[in-house]
């Protein structure tokens, strides 16, 4: 049976994030950022590590954060408590728990989450009547693999979860590669300790099972020649939507989300993730295998191909900096450095620079940027076969950002406060022109042509519930100079994605609905649904 979260009001959760916004922190050095990093856990006599990842079916385990960030176990041959902290990089999609514990028995007890700001945000979920049992052994290694935590899509802030277990082959080599090297040798040449056993641990695999196909995630959209769609999902999966709105889904040798996706011209796929995994594999054989990336963590964050180079081009996020490298996947991969850039930082992780790469005039343009860092840019330039950077100092969200078909991007500007209004720049965001007016545009933003957009409006939020909000589609044909309202969103705050030629749109909602519409957001007809 499902159990339920603990949490505070969304109210209350609602007015908390303006106010987390006040404890952004000051800018940090990478050697003080890797002092939260596996590779600093040292090991004492009578010691042993513990390692296992946490992850969901949804980008968020909460309404607004979106990964635990602490996990409470106890040693029950001491009766003591100890409580990890997440060494994940920030912007992972799933909580990395390595920590030096004390020899004995262990229980797991819950994972939490909490925030400061004027207020202070706590939640947790139990998880001790989940899992058995398991051992800590002085200089050994205790791998548990990775909890799943699986999230009901509606009501969108539900705090009803179950918990699944999953074994993946890369876990382990993951784990020990981000430790440092001297304690991940001691560590391999020692056995490998992980759950006791019985019927528990059994249980949870069979919820994951159950569960892999309740995820919408929808990552790096990719056309298919046949006119389906590719996307990346949660647990190491990919799903097709085929132009029927039929949907099938494959499993990759991985369990963290796959974040990007792309179709080799012959028929092969390359999925990225997080823990710096690059899987070549194919769709109808399930046959996979990794191709080792010149870095200990990172997240593959873009694969597409370098024009008239016929290189595939990988875009990593790491701990401290953006990193392009090229390959013509030759046998052995054989890896060239494209590029190498500085991640702005911050004593609040939560304020780290995040990267989206744009493809514009079928080129790969990365952004990075937060609400404390300011805009970085650097893009191909196929003539050169080089990388032009470029700066900005506002400090802009990348998240927000979308490809206009005319070789620039766009985005909404200005805060509901004092209007807000859609800009392009046609110099990788370093300079912005103001188009059209649309107050409280803060929804997804889709451009078809180089002249006709949808954009997504918040017209009213009834109580704070995220269910009741009342949103509608708005539509330019004059690339964002004027905008006209096409009707009401047909569910509550989502996505819109293109899936066909013209005006084929879908709307993905975040509690885990798909709506297609075959004339520009007129009309909508749900076509899924995931718990």
């Amino acid at each position: 049976m499902p159990t339920k979260m603990k949490s505070v009001s969304s109210t209350c959760l609602l007015i908390s994030s303006a106010l987390l916004a006040l404890t952004a922190g000051c800018a940090i050095t990478p050697e003080a950022r890797m002092q939260t990093a596996p590779g600093s856990i040292r090991l004492a006599d009578g010691q042993g590590v513990l390692a296992l990842k946490v992850t969901s079916n949804r980008p968020s385990v909460s309404t607004f954060f979106a990964k635990w960030t602490t996990l409470r176990v106890t040693n029950t041959d001491r009766n003591e408590q100890f409580t990890l902290t997440d060494r994940s990089d920030s912007s992972a999609g799933h909580s990395l728990f390595v920590e030096s514990l004390p020899a004995g028995a262990y229980l797991i007890d819950a994972v939490g989450n909490q925030a400061s700001g004027w207020l202070t945000i706590t939640e947790g979920a139990k998880a001790g009547a989940s899992f058995p049992g398991f051992r800590i052994a002085g200089g050994q290694l205790t791998h548990l693999g990775t909890l799943v935590y699986v999230r009901k899509h509606f009501p969108i802030n539900s705090a009803e979860y179950r918990w699944g277990q999953s074994d993946s082959p890369f876990d382990r080599e993951a784990a020990l590669r981000q430790l440092e090297p001297l304690l991940a040798k001691r560590l391999a040449a020692a056995p490998v300790l992980g759950w006791d056993e019985g019927p528990a641990l059994q249980q949870r695999k069979a919820t994951l099972a159950e569960s892999r196909p309740h995820t919408m995630r929808l990552d790096s959209p990719v056309r298919m020649p046949d006119g389906g769609l590719l996307f990346g999902e949660s647990f190491g999966q990919l799903a097709i939507r085929t132009q029927g709105g039929d949907w099938r889904w494959y499993q990759t040798p991985g369990v963290l989300p796959i974040r990007s996706v792309y179709r080799l011209s012959n028929g092969k796929v390359l999925a990225g993730s997080d823990d710096a995994l690059l899987l070549l594999g194919s769709l109808e054989s399930g046959q996979w295998e990794p191709l080792p990336l010149p870095v200990n963590d990172a997240s593959v964050i873009y694969i597409g191909e370098l024009p008239k180079s016929g290189r595939i081009v990988v875009i990593l996020q790491t701990r401290v900096a953006f990193v392009g490298l090229s390959t013509d996947l030759g046998q052995p991969a054989q890896w060239k450095e494209e590029f190498t850039r500085p991640r702005a930082i911050f004593s609040n992780p939560l304020f780290d620079a995040r990267g989206k790469v744009l493809v514009t005039g079928g080129r790969p343009l990365l952004i990075t940027g937060s609400a404390q860092a300011e805009l970085d840019s650097v893009a191909f330039v196929p003539p050169s076969g080089t990388w032009k950077s470029a700066h900005s100092p506002e400090s802009l969200l990348p998240d927000r950002m979308v490809s206009v078909p005319n070789d620039s991007i766009g985005m909404f500007k200005g805060v509901p406060l004092t209007g807000m209004y859609f800009a392009t720049s046609d110099d990788y965001g370093v300079t912005w022109e103001k188009r059209g007016e649309l107050n409280w545009a803060q929804g997804s933003v889709l451009f078809i042509s180089p002249s006709t957009g949808f954009a997504v409006r918040t017209d009213s939020i009834p109580a704070m519930d995220p269910e009741k909000f009342e949103l509608s589609i708005w539509r330019t044909d004059d690339a964002g100079r004027n905008w006209s309202k096409v009707g009401p969103t047909p569910g509550t705050q989502g996505a819109l994605i293109q899936v066909g030629d013209g005006e084929q749109l879908a709307y993905a909602t975040f509690n885990g609905k798909f709506f297609v519409s075959r004339d520009g957001g007129k009309s909508w007809a749900r076509e899924r649904e995931v718990p």
